[in-house]
């Protein structure tokens, strides 16, 4: 309104104002395209064999150059031959989102460790990463919440609708698994993600 009143007289208001409305358009998108991701899409695709080794390997190259934009380091360690039955597509979110996740909020210049191995109870995944404080248990039970955060302080990169993790705990629970968050020694905290070896595959 201000814009269409001064006519672009002020050069200053101006440009500030094209600025706002290109952040809040692109926080706007970002949000509307988080939210149709939190839709059911359970019948989108065909369930498959996924090598969740390439899957973890490729997202973590891919997300490689945005961590080095704050000089972290993604190490990933995974057993051989971690197969599981799942939908492609929607797997690799959950990655993507972690890792993602694991930037915007970690420590600058820290490690971020990704980990997979074989347990008793299935495939058991992780995301590491160091951050400013220890949160309480109440707030880690919570983090899987709609728009809720941890840390209120804005993140690194703006535009954040706060969806990532439940759309993170959606998938997983819609192949059967398990995910949460706890503190990890050195001040870090770890996401952990947990896939049965069998799983009703209808409802994957």
């Amino acid at each position: 309104q201000l814009l269409q009143t001064d006519g672009g007289a002020d050069r200053e208001l101006f440009e500030k104002g094209l600025g706002h409305i290109l952040h809040e358009s692109t926080r706007l998108h970002r949000l509307v395209m988080e939210l149709l991701e939190m839709a059911d899409r359970s019948g989108s695709a065909d369930p498959c064999s996924v090598d969740m080794n390439s899957l973890v390997e490729s997202v973590a190259e891919a997300m490689a150059i945005r961590a080095e934009r704050y000089a972290c380091h993604l190490k990933v360690k995974l057993e051989p031959e971690l197969i599981f039955f799942g939908v492609e597509g929607r797997l690799r979110q959950i990655f993507i989102n972690l890792i993602d996740n694991a930037v915007k909020y970690g420590e600058t210049g820290e490690e971020i460790e990704i980990r997979g191995e074989h347990t008793a109870g299935g495939l058991l995944f992780s995301v590491e990463n160091r951050t400013a404080g220890e949160p309480a248990r109440e707030e880690l039970e919570r983090i899987f919440e709609p728009f809720y955060r941890i840390d209120k302080e804005p993140a690194r990169e703006q535009g954040s609708a706060g969806l990532g993790l439940s759309i993170c705990r959606k998938i997983t629970e819609e192949h059967g698994g398990r995910i949460w968050a706890e503190n990890a020694p050195g001040g870090r905290i770890r996401f952990s993600v947990i896939f049965p070896m069998e799983v009703n595959t209808d409802e994957a």
